[in-house]
């Protein structure tokens, strides 16, 4: 093949394929609608529930010992575009709030405001999602931003086994 053929073909192929390795820039995360705008005229719509429902990681441990469940620490930063996503797109989702709900003590801890709370929780990447048993010791770990069908498939079984431990030691107790 003549050279002057590679040649053309070689400059009309490259910026397709330097196309193809520039990176993608994700979609801006808008927040979703709240149903405000299609309530009944003269009612106000009920306000969700707040998904970290504690004020701090110690009343959260608090209802920890109390309940049993475990916690359920949500560690996110100031000016995290993924923090925000996952909390607009994951644990916003009915199903994931609802399931946080019953089966955790659920906590948010920002790292820009407790540093040293972040350090303790050996946190290195933002968001971290962190389940903690009532015994202290961590038993689940989400470094960065999951889809709600990932969450659930790591977060539930871990649930499920904390649940399930917590009945056992309960009857152990009572015997």
């Amino acid at each position: 093949m003549p050279r002057w053929i590679l040649c053309t073909l070689t400059l009309a192929v490259a910026p397709l394929a330097a196309q193809a390795q520039a990176p993608r820039l994700l979609p801006t995360v808008q927040p979703q609608a709240t149903h405000a705008a299609i309530a009944p005229v003269g009612t106000t719509p009920a306000a969700p529930a707040p998904l970290f429902r504690h004020a701090s990681i110690d009343a959260a441990w608090s209802a920890t010992q109390q309940s049993g469940r475990p916690m359920l620490v949500y560690v996110t930063s100031d000016n995290c575009f993924y923090c925000k996503k996952m909390q607009i797109e994951t644990l916003a989702q009915p199903q994931i709030a609802r399931g946080v709900a019953a089966m955790t003590e659920p906590a948010i801890v920002n790292a820009s405001q407790s540093p040293e709370m972040t350090k303790l929780l050996r946190v290195r990447a933002f968001p971290t999602t962190l389940v903690i048993s009532s015994e202290n010791r961590v038993i689940g770990k989400i470094e960065g931003f999951v889809e709600p069908t990932e969450f659930a498939e790591r977060v539930w079984p871990v649930l499920r086994v904390a649940a399930e431990t917590t009945t056992q030691q309960r009857r152990i107790a009572k015997q």
